[in-house]
């Protein structure tokens, strides 16, 4: 049978852990007014606690007076924190001032019954009827502002058979001693119920911490999924909005340009304007496409295409960049070089597939050291046409996990981090996959694309 004194020992260190819990907590996790209330609840109940238990080494006035407003004082921040919490203001000043002035009487009562009148089962009177009421305060602001909260209901039950025991004990102190430490079965068992109170109320308070975390996260997403919504919405309409007024300017352009006798500076000039208009509706065009990939909006125009064909045009459009970055680009058709009659049809839609293929040479091309080689090697087995990149210099380890997000650019002056995630969606599109291997001072990407799409 356990003893009042490790009783005592056992609740002091509860609510001791239970202090540095919270406030970590509180520090660390939900910097509120309600949890720094409840840290500081438990430092008091643990001060007076440690005051209670030195009964035989400190003068009675400050084992039993100040030790037990302190441990009532420490309910009464329970319950302020409570009202904080639950989004309710907290003690007014004059509440404070009745509540101090309260304790001071309870206080007064029990320096009376301990150096005046003693008296052990007065003082358990009037240390639980004070208790009894903080507690049943609290429970009844945790049920009138629940709004269905489970860590709510399980820290107000908490608060709700500590109010009942204590006005049980409040009306039938039975006290065999007047040595609080010796007062007989009954106040071991309030002993027992305190821990399980405090252990119950911790639990609560944690729950009621990370619920209040999870729906301040719920929000937050919520708030960023509707940032996102709102973002693709304008982006949309901006794509859609570009194309008219871009559209004419090609025209009036083309229409300009085939007027007789114009001067040649003039002529360059309009095939220029021309050529921008086309490349800009060609952007748009590209980016709506992305906006409809990533959201599934997007409709396959799938027709049989050589992709090897399609690759040799792709290197014949790059001639300038690879002429520029003084690397030399090698097709390869299943390890060997590839001639113009290597065909390799494939059902999928051309204008991605083609797009998605000069993204990729284009970053092999740009990522290569000069007087170097950059591979591209396209081949079949088992019905899954293979399109491997291969150039030399590595990516950072680090990189690697982000390398086709979309954003996600590295080394690159001016990259924008679509060209690689446009690819990844592209052959998501048609039920293929694509992957990056970067190791022995060689990068390789490497695209399969089922046959038939």
């Amino acid at each position: 049978m356990l003893d009042v004194r490790t009783l005592c020992f056992v609740l002091t260190l509860l609510t001791a852990v239970s202090a540095v819990l919270i406030y970590a907590l509180h520090r660390y996790r939900l910097p509120e007014e309600g949890p720094r209330w409840w840290a500081l609840s438990f430092g008091l109940v643990t001060t007076g606690l440690l005051l209670m238990g030195s009964r035989a080494i400190i003068p009675n006035f400050l084992s039993i007076v100040v030790a037990n407003v302190l441990i009532l004082l420490g309910w009464l921040t329970t319950l302020n924190g409570m009202r904080r919490h639950v989004g309710r203001p907290g003690l007014s000043p004059l509440e404070w001032l009745v509540s101090s002035a309260i304790l001071l009487l309870v206080g007064a009562g029990l320096y009376w019954f301990s150096a005046m009148s003693p008296s052990l089962s007065m003082r358990m009177r009037l240390f639980s009827w004070t208790a009894c009421a903080i507690s049943s305060a609290t429970t009844w602001e945790l049920l009138t502002h629940n709004n269905g909260s489970p860590a709510i209901r399980v820290t107000s039950v908490s608060f709700l058979i500590y109010a009942l025991f204590s006005a049980a004990r409040a009306l039938h102190p039975s006290v065999s001693s007047q040595y609080y430490l010796h007062a007989g079965p009954f106040n071991e068992a309030h002993l027992l119920v305190s821990i399980l109170f405090v252990v119950g109320m911790s639990f609560g308070m944690v729950l009621m911490i990370n619920e209040k975390l999870q729906n301040r996260l719920a929000l937050k997403t919520a708030q960023l999924e509707e940032n996102i919504r709102c973002r693709d919405e304008m982006e949309a309409i901006i794509r859609h909005d570009l194309k008219s007024p871009i559209a004419p300017v090609v025209t009036l352009a083309e229409v300009l340009g085939q007027e007789p006798d114009l001067p040649p500076n003039v002529t360059r000039g309009l095939d220029l304007i021309r050529q921008s208009g086309i490349k800009a509706l060609d952007m748009v065009n590209r980016s709506l496409d992305l906006y409809k990939l990533e959201h599934g909006k997007y409709e396959l125009d799938v027709q049989e295409t050589d992709i090897a064909r399609l690759l040799r045009s792709c290197a014949a459009d790059l001639e300038n960049t690879a002429q520029g970055h003084a690397v030399n680009l090698q097709l390869l058709f299943a390890g060997r070089t590839m001639h113009e009659v290597d065909t390799l049809l494939v059902n999928g839609d051309r204008l991605l597939l083609y797009t998605m293929i000069i993204n990729l040479l284009r970053n092999a091309l740009e990522a290569a050291p000069q007087e170097t080689d950059v591979t591209a090697d396209l081949d079949m087995h088992d019905n899954v046409i293979r399109l491997t990149i291969t150039n030399q210099g590595e990516i950072p380890e680090k990189f690697l996990p982000r390398f086709f997000e979309k954003y996600a650019s590295h080394g690159k002056p001016g990259g924008t981090g679509l060209g690689t995630y446009s690819a990844k969606l592209t052959a998501e599109a048609h039920n293929g996959t694509i992957a990056v291997n970067s190791h022995n001072g060689l990068t390789t990407i490497t695209t399969a694309l089922p046959k038939t799409a």
